[in-house]
């Protein structure tokens, strides 16, 4: 399975997600702070069609990663939340951004023209050319980047920061609006003992992967999040924490609860590594062996050669002990 798959699967469970955007947005806002129930899913997949001339038509299509929207309990949307998972830095972050809320933006004008098309609603002239009516609304759309790449973010964080720095930005300000973006660097989150979710287990783990002995300790102290961690919070860890090995693991580390003993797993790869590193090392040292025995030969031979002793060499050539004697009588061991 692949990485963003994984990461997607896991961010989109309604618990997390919300958990994820309360602590990243609506942190001290307790009004605002959103439910699981409050949030659905909506088509990821957005596009708009552009009228060229002579009838030609290109077809814009974009698919978000994960877009969920609030809705109260009459189903009326307040807002649209949309997450872009990011393992590698991306330097058009901020156009892609735009263009992802663009075209939501658009789905929201197109389902209200569709709306009233099927309702046959009365519109002036104005509203039938905009598709929708002067009363009608469309909701705020935010996205959040969700960076966990192992260097530090460096790419732009505004559509301003992409243009550099030769353009006069204050000049820009007053006739061309910047568009920023929302950066979260996973592996920097400072307070994620804050979170209410397994999110908790799974930062926990990032915090402090950088370390064999500290990451064990950690897990070791932490043993009552890590016994019984769901499946897709474990897949997405071993994701997050760049240890996929972890994923080969999943049937010897499964619990009788059906979750996944992230302790035992751990174990089980800084064993495997262990036992890795002693057959490098085995292998190494053969190598070695086998290349100083290599060296020690020729020397030998090019000596014999220079006084005439070929025959001898080849004679002795396969007996192990004449040749040490040899070895030691040209003094070359």
């Amino acid at each position: 399975m692949k990485n963003d798959v994984i990461i997607n699967k896991y961010l989109s469970d309604n618990d997390r997600f919300a958990d994820l955007y309360n602590h990243l947005v609506f942190c001290g806002e307790r009004d605002k702070k959103i439910t699981p129930e409050e949030l659905s899913d909506i088509n990821p997949l957005s596009g708009m069609a552009l009228r060229a001339g002579k009838g030609d038509t290109q077809v814009i299509k974009r698919n978000r990663d994960i877009v969920k929207k609030i809705s109260n309990k009459t189903g009326i949307c307040f807002m649209i939340l949309g997450i872009e998972n990011q393992m590698n830095v991306h330097y058009a972050m901020p156009l892609r951004c735009m263009l992802y809320d663009a075209l939501t933006y658009n789905d929201q004008v197109n389902a209200l023209r569709k709306m009233h098309n099927r309702q046959k609603d009365k519109m002036g002239g104005e509203e039938y050319l905009s598709g929708m009516l002067k009363t009608d609304t469309i909701s705020p759309v935010m996205t959040q980047v969700i960076y966990y790449g192992e260097e530090e973010w460096d790419g732009p964080m505004s559509l301003y920061d992409m243009f550099g720095d030769k353009v006069d930005k204050e000049f820009l300000k007053m006739h061309i609006p910047d568009y920023p973006i929302h950066v979260l660097n996973i592996c920097k989150i400072k307070d994620y003992e804050k979170f209410k979710t397994d999110l908790k287990a799974v930062i926990g783990l990032i915090q402090n992967k950088d370390t064999k002995l500290g990451f064990k300790k950690y897990i070791e102290e932490n043993k009552e999040l890590y016994r019984n961690l769901a499946l897709d919070a474990y897949e997405a860890a071993a994701v997050f924490i760049h240890k996929k090995q972890l994923l080969d693991l999943e049937n010897i580390v499964r619990t009788e609860e059906g979750g996944m003993d992230m302790c035992k797993a751990i174990d089980e790869m800084i064993l495997e590594g262990e036992l890795r590193g002693e057959q490098r090392g085995e292998q190494r040292g053969e190598q070695i062996g086998e290349a100083r025995g290599l060296d020690l030969m020729g020397r030998l031979a090019k000596r014999m050669w220079e006084e005439g002793k070929v025959k001898e060499f080849i004679e002795f050539a396969c007996e192990q002990k004449k040749m040490a004697e040899l070895l030691e009588e040209y003094e070359i061991i």
